[in-house]
């Protein structure tokens, strides 16, 4: 396990992570107050055994047969279909995206208004 290495020596004063409006400032502690799991959260991968990276492998290898699948399918009803069902399937594509924006763009004013209130 690799020695823990913060990123700003201990007495640091965080500016800007303080989530309550008149409460004293955030000081960095040093290394060794925090859990040692802390460290490991950037990892690119979590540590597995090899059964558990087994099993996200062939997971992640099912998923993409899925995947194919799926696409193999879309593109051949795509090759058959009318002007009209053509029409009738970029209009719900359209709508689907429309609401995806919509859904964020309400989650986004949330987030806002949410900030602006503490």
């Amino acid at each position: 396990m690799r020695a823990a290495v913060s990123s700003c020596p201990e007495g640091t004063i965080l500016a800007g992570i303080q989530y309550l409006k008149d409460a004293p400032p955030l000081v960095a502690k040093a290394d060794e107050a925090y859990p040692a799991w802390l460290w490991t959260l950037l990892d690119d991968t979590p540590p597995a055994g090899k059964k558990g990276a087994k099993q996200a492998r062939n997971a992640t290898a099912r998923e993409e047969q899925e995947r194919l699948a799926r696409e193999r399918e879309r593109e051949r009803r795509i090759a058959t279909e009318t002007q009209e069902e053509k029409w009738e399937r970029e209009r719900a594509e359209l709508d689907e995206e429309r609401r995806k924006m919509r859904r964020e763009n309400r989650e986004k004013i949330r987030y806002q208004n949410f900030m602006k209130t503490t």
